[in-house]
């Protein structure tokens, strides 16, 4: 669309979607978020939400490899990446579920 000249849009883009309740739904989620009062704020606490999840993710593979590791030395290096992530992390983010909505900025 936009190597064409026309702005991208919601609207132009659902004619080339094949699939109508897609459409349809994009439509009604393009009405909420254009509703929303503060869309910047709610798109950081959104990206907010998806990078402490990967860093769960991280963490977890982490603990993983530390339950698994046979040398010394190599676990008290996967420790410290382990302690050193959890503080990053913090105290909030090492338990699963509980607590505020995973999407408000706060979470």
């Amino acid at each position: 669309m936009q190597a064409s000249g026309q702005t991208p849009s919601l609207d132009r883009m659902r004619d080339q979607l094949d699939h109508p309740a897609l459409a349809a739904h994009a439509l009604r989620m393009q009405e909420v978020g254009l509703g929303h009062p503060d869309r910047p704020g709610w798109l950081r606490g959104l990206l907010d939400h998806f990078q402490r999840k990967r860093q769960r993710v991280t963490a977890r593979e982490l603990q993983t490899q530390l339950h698994a590791a046979t040398d010394h030395d190599a676990a008290l290096a996967l420790l410290q990446r382990l302690v050193n992530r959890t503080v990053e992390l913090g105290p909030d983010t090492t338990s699963s579920g509980g607590g505020a909505s995973a999407l408000s900025p706060t979470a």
